[in-house]
This record gives C-alpha cells, structure tokens and sequence, in this order.
C-alpha cells in the first residue's frame, strides 16, 4: 500500500462520512465499487514477495430499502462489479483463487444509505451436499 493509496482512502471515507451525514439516502453504484475496491485492499495478504491475494467472493449487505433499489439494477449491476473487481485486483497486482462472484443482501438491521461487504476466499474446491439425497437404487429380486 502506497502513501497514495492511503491518502485516497481517507478522502474517500471523509467524503462518505460527510455526505450521510444529512440523512438517509440512496446507496449509489459508484459507492458499491468504492466499497469492493476497500475491501479487497483490507483483506488482501502477502503470501510472498510480488504475490499478494485478495478475496474474490463478495456479500454486500443492504438495508431493506437500498436492497429493493439494488434490485432493480439486476444482474448487469453485479456483472460490472465483478469485472471491476477484476479490473482493481489487476491494478494492484493481486492473485484471485477463483472467479469473482458479487451478491446482494438484504439487512433488516441495516441503514438506509449505508452498505456493509462481507468478503472471504473461494477457489472453488468447496463441495455442496446435494438439497436433497438420492433415492436409493431398488436391487433386482433374485
């Protein structure tokens, strides 16, 4: 992390911090990205030297209102998301275990005009138990 990169930072939360101050309002796109790009710079780590890995699967958390507008954006919201995900980890020179993934949450305890990202590392190796279990083979009689 450069001085830059510092410096960016804390006029972006400043600038954050004054605009909601006046009251609930929309959650913005522009705000979104800005909160992705955060987050992959907190959590990303060294690994070794030039190899740094960011998390790669994002949950942003809504209040119930600002979900309802997230909605209606869709899945072309969530497609330019991804690909500046992407776009930012290349930028800062950050190893992804796996494909980008973006989703959205509706927080009942959330805060109009306030958005939370919850982020984590996925390469994909991650199994899921089938919904539900097979039904088991009949034998023949014999």
């Amino acid at each position: 992390m450069g001085l830059l990169d510092n410096l960016e930072r804390g006029l972006e939360k400043a600038v954050r911090s004054a605009f909601s101050a006046g009251g609930a309002r929309a959650v913005q796109p522009v705000e979104i990205a800005s909160a992705l790009r955060q987050e992959m710079d907190d959590e990303s780590f060294a690994l070794s030297e030039g190899h740094t890995v960011a998390p790669n699967d994002f949950t942003v958390h809504f209040s119930p209102a600002d979900f309802e507008r997230a909605r209606t954006w869709g899945s072309t919201l969530a497609s330019e998301l991804c690909d500046e995900v992407i776009r930012h980890a290349q930028a800062q020179g950050y190893s992804l275990p796996g494909s980008v993934r973006v989703a959205f949450h509706a927080d009942d305890a959330g805060r109009p005009g306030r958005i939370d990202v919850v982020s984590r590392l996925d390469d994909g190796s991650r199994t899921q138990a089938p919904a539900v279990a097979p039904a088991p083979q009949a034998r023949p009689a014999a």
